[in-house]
């Protein structure tokens, strides 16, 4: 395999867990032509592109929205950077590239020397500067994970801290220290609890950190567990709480004058109502490319022991531990999941 260094310059300037896909073409074509001229150099470079486009669009790599995380179009995805994990990963896959992070070069001259003005104080960069955008985040109605615990330390998303080494098995790519960590996992622990997020939201099987949330009922969540957050955005659980019972006291006059309707009795045929293993399914029986029972067990055991949410990483014989939407341990059996996919 071509060892390929990759150099500072190839990092997203926010952290360094990320390459940016534009630079892949360059840092290959360097390793295999380490010594030709710039102008041919750039010839190599467009050839090398197709490959990683092939890449791209077969799911190999998977662009993200530098500002974000979130994941772009296969289309336009040019400013796009990727995890160094799916870079390296990929390499291997192809037997082709052995991605190595070139070794920093530390001058060995002194220091410059700065220059003090006035009455000699040099001011730190602020804290200040990473406050968040609330005229944004107020009227965001959901956000992902990661996001959401960023607001809740009062530092503006966009500029949360990531890790270069991030990709050498870390739970996730931020870098802002143990409070942040330790809610970022309470949160993962207690998103399906339906008690205080009752708002199904958008999923990521893949970086459970990209679900979303409500950010008030996340901030309700926060004062119920005891966090401390920035006025503004427990401004947002007290806004929610105000309103949810003016929701349900508009039609209460007229109660008695409605009619009464009896249930539909729930025939063997009927579906049963969605819950947290639904996505969960769903996306194995996508993998799996049927809804046979043996295939789509397997699948769905492969994300249990990833702890794809909202499994736990345990298995009792064949079931698959998880918890479910009243945050109770529970199992899925290979038995209860053929019936699951009967009634589909």
């Amino acid at each position: 395999m071509l060892i390929v260094e990759l150099e500072t310059a190839d990092f997203d300037d926010a952290g360094i867990g990320f390459i940016r896909i534009g630079r892949l073409n360059k840092a290959i074509a360097k390793a295999k032509n380490p010594n030709i001229p710039a102008a041919e150099l750039l010839a190599i470079e467009r050839k090398l592109f197709a490959g990683i486009n092939a890449a791209v669009q077969l799911g190999k790599l998977k662009p993200l929205d530098p500002s974000t995380l979130a994941p772009l179009s296969k289309i336009d995805y040019g400013n796009g950077i990727v995890p160094l994990a799916e870079v390296v990963e990929w390499g291997r896959d192809t037997n082709l590239f052995d991605f190595k992070i070139a070794a920093v070069q530390v001058s060995k001259a002194p220091p410059p020397i700065m220059p003090i003005r006035g009455n000699g104080y040099i001011p730190k960069q602020s804290e200040s500067d990473r406050l968040p955008r609330w005229n944004k985040w107020r009227l965001m109605p959901e956000v992902k994970e990661w996001e959401a615990v960023a607001l809740s330390l009062n530092i503006e998303p966009g500029k949360v801290k990531t890790n270069r080494d991030a990709w050498m098995g870390a739970a996730h790519p931020f870098d802002e220290g143990e409070e942040f960590n330790d809610r970022l996992e309470i949160l993962k622990k207690h998103a399906y609890d339906r008690t205080h997020f009752p708002t199904p939201c958008s999923i990521n099987m893949g970086k459970w950190y990209l679900c979303e949330v409500r950010l008030d009922e996340f901030a309700a969540w926060c004062i119920y567990v005891g966090f401390e957050i920035p006025p503004e955005l427990a401004a947002l659980a007290k806004a929610a709480t105000q309103a949810a019972p003016m929701v349900e006291a508009a039609p209460a006059a007229k109660v008695e004058a409605l009619p009464v309707k009896t249930p539909a009795p729930v025939t063997q045929g009927s579906k049963l109502r969605r819950n947290s293993l639904d996505p969960a399914i769903d996306e194995a029986i996508k993998q799996a490319g049927s809804d046979e029972l043996a295939a789509v067990y397997l699948k769905l055991k492969a994300m249990a022991l990833d702890e794809v949410m909202p499994f736990t990483g345990a298995l009792d014989g064949d079931a698959l531990c998880y918890t479910d939407d009243e945050n109770n341990p529970a199992k899925l059996t290979k038995d209860a999941l053929g019936k699951r996919l009967k009634r589909r």
